[in-house]
């Protein structure tokens, strides 16, 4: 999951109420979380905690109406957002794809990558947190699936500039509505996109 690794990131499948990868979603009420105006390059140990491979959240989700799968437009396919994975170059996030509304009948699974930027950020109330930059390259595609490259395009780059978050081994993403003229979102959604 995204989705994005992230749209009204990615516009995909997602769950928390969201019908997206890691896309907009409420914001969080809570503490005030105002990113630095500047941020720098991400040192390692700034990105490690983001590395390696996040279940999506919530787990087992089913849903259909992704548009990056046309056929699931149509009510023909179940979609199930599985995974994000992040490696210090790239943001990747998976959906299985069923060929009932139930997800019990797996077809293949599609996933999204592209090219990702870190920044080292300081949000009120989080000490994992970074900024980070989405570029989508292509999809990967397993069994006989069908994928609009345009919507994966735009579903990707839709949340092109994002901050991430962890907080008790559950990652957050930036709420789309609250970015700044810069682009990047001042605050975290409320629910997270993924755990470990």
């Amino acid at each position: 999951m995204v989705a994005g690794l992230m749209a009204a990131v990615l516009a995909g499948c997602g769950g928390g109420g969201s019908d997206g990868g890691i896309e907009g979603g409420s914001s969080n009420d809570g503490q005030p979380q105002t990113p630095n105006p500047v941020p720098e390059v991400a040192a390692p140990g700034v990105v490690s905690p983001f590395l390696g491979v996040w279940k999506n959240y919530p787990d087992n989700y089913c849903t259909a109406n992704w548009a990056v799968v046309p056929a699931s437009e149509r009510s023909h396919k179940g979609v199930m957002p599985v995974s994000y994975e992040f490696t210090e170059s790239t943001m990747s996030y998976t959906h299985n794809i069923y060929s009932d509304l139930q997800c019990k009948q797996l077809e293949g699974s599609v996933t999204l990558t592209g090219k990702i930027s870190w920044a080292a950020v300081t949000i009120d109330g989080w000490r994992s947190a970074v900024r980070a930059e989405l570029t989508y390259t292509g999809s990967k595609v397993t069994g006989n699936i069908a994928v609009n490259e345009a919507e994966a395009t735009d579903e990707y780059e839709d949340n092109g500039k994002t901050i991430l978050g962890i907080a008790n081994n559950q990652l957050f993403i930036g709420d789309l509505l609250s970015a700044g003229a810069d682009g990047y979102p001042r605050r975290f959604r409320s629910e997270p996109v993924a755990f470990k």
